[in-house]
């Protein structure tokens, strides 16, 4: 599983919807929240284009992908918003560094 599938499920994990819903155009108001969650942090840790992310997010105009980041960039010193985003990340983090963990050979000589 690539690095921007392990960010979806994530949040999807965490805000308690599918990973296909969140690439849906559904409008449900968790949905779209966590569809933002995403896309900001798709921008902030891997660095994507809007136009890359607008594609990725059910071929949505880079403009969309745009407005997600803005309105959670503007809401982010929310400590509800914030937490949610520090928990994800954190949580990508952890996997990361298990996955790492578990790359090491015993066997090779350092």
């Amino acid at each position: 599983m690539g690095k921007k599938e392990e960010l979806i499920n994530l949040v999807a994990e965490y805000y308690g919807v599918s990973a296909e819903e969140i690439k849906s155009p559904k409008r449900d108001a968790i949905i779209v929240k966590a569809r933002h969650v995403a896309i900001y942090l798709m921008r902030e840790i891997f660095s994507f284009s809007y136009p890359y992310i607008g594609i990725y997010f059910g071929n949505r105009d880079h403009t969309s992908a745009l407005h997600a980041y803005k309105k959670i960039q503007k809401n982010i010193a929310d400590p509800g918003l914030g937490g949610e985003i520090n928990w994800i990340r954190n949580k990508l983090e952890n996997q990361k560094a298990e996955t790492n963990k578990n790359d090491i050979n015993p066997n090779d000589s350092a």
